[in-house]
């Protein structure tokens, strides 16, 4: 019972007697008491990006390969889901153009720009505002920018 209290206390951020309290109220049953808790939860965008950046990593999907190789594999699974989720696309496609820039590969990064990121701000309007603020990166490639790539909107929409 010790080792579920700090599994959930570490899962989710709780005291040890929020663990307690949780695991009394779902009957000693460590999943739903974890689900209870991740159902409590409020969660802001940065925290979610960083919880699905963890279970990517979790699953392999993020780390030691090409941000390429997640559209891949997801296009061999579901030939059909990029078309019904343009918007997840190009942010996939957003981060392997971030990652070429950072990297210095300006030429890479362009052909990543003007094969996916500009076909899909094309076909939605939506997307055109973070394409502009992702082609700054172009302007200013250090960390910072990359980093701050998307507090630029005053630059994005003047272009």
């Amino acid at each position: 019972m010790y080792v579920d209290i700090q599994a959930l206390a570490h899962a989710v951020e709780l005291t040890r007697q929020g663990s307690v309290d949780s695991l009394k109220f779902a009957k000693g049953d460590l999943l739903l008491a974890f689900q209870n808790e991740l159902c409590r939860m409020k969660l802001d965008l940065p925290s979610l990006d960083k919880l699905v950046h963890e279970y990517c990593v979790y699953r392999g999907i993020v780390e030691g390969c090409p941000t390429s190789t997640p559209v891949e594999e997801i296009n061999c699974l579901d030939p059909d889901f990029f078309n019904q989720n343009p918007t997840l696309l190009f942010q996939l496609k957003q981060v392997e153009f971030l990652k070429l820039v950072s990297g210095g590969d300006y030429n890479g990064a362009l052909k990543v720009a003007s094969d996916h990121l500009g076909p899909l701000a094309a076909s939605n309007q939506a997307l055109m505002k973070p394409l502009k603020e992702t082609l700054v990166a172009l302007l200013q490639p250090s960390e910072d920018a990359i980093i701050k790539v998307v507090p630029l909107p005053v630059l994005a929409t003047s272009l």
